[in-house]
């Protein structure tokens, strides 16, 4: 099984990714040390890690599938998650491999930019929190980018039928709603 897990920055994905590891022992990589090595490693590719979600996931996909099939066909379980996957093609991936592929997208498309900031400055600051460098002005921008991200997601996964979950309004509750979805069916 192949759980991937899709959304918004700060919207809960790593949290569940360690939890998978945790708790099921599922390893798992994260889909921004690829897109950091081609934007250091492979320039001609054109791919800027600093770039918004959309333009980065159309740039990264054809060198992420590939990878996401190997895993599929040669590990028995792994978790992939990062802000670059996007509905339409995790609905390909898993028309190619039925029951062999679990996904969920988090995102919070329902908070006020100045409410997520309050959440991110009260519950941030782990060994890899990278906005803890960051005033902010610099943070707002980004959550607003987020929410925008967040709505596009909603709507995408309700086109693809795939599985959404808003940490808007309770964060907790959701990302254990969002694992709870992904540990339902293990094969």
């Amino acid at each position: 099984m192949l759980y991937l897990i899709g959304g918004a920055a700060r919207a809960g994905k790593t949290l569940i990714t360690q939890r998978m590891f945790r708790e099921k022992r599922t390893p798992y990589v994260c889909i921004d040390y690829l897109v950091s090595g081609l934007d250091q490693g492979a320039p001609a590719l054109d791919i800027d890690a600093e770039s918004p979600n959309l333009i980065r996931g159309e740039k990264v996909w054809p060198v992420l599938e590939p990878m996401l099939r190997n895993i599929v066909e040669v590990e028995p379980r792994y978790t992939v998650d990062g802000d670059i996957l996007f509905p339409k093609y995790v609905r390909q991936l898993s028309a190619a491999y039925p029951d062999k592929i679990r996904a969920v997208f988090l995102g919070y498309a329902n908070i006020s930019a100045p409410q997520k900031l309050r959440e991110i400055r009260s519950f941030g600051g782990g060994v890899n929190d990278w906005l803890q460098d960051h005033d902010d002005g610099y943070i707002l921008a980004l959550v607003e980018e987020m929410i925008e991200f967040s709505a596009y997601l909603q709507a995408e996964c309700l086109r693809c039928g795939i599985s959404y979950f808003d940490t808007s309004s309770d964060f907790t509750e959701a990302v254990d709603r969002a694992y709870d979805y992904l540990i339902s069916l293990q094969i």
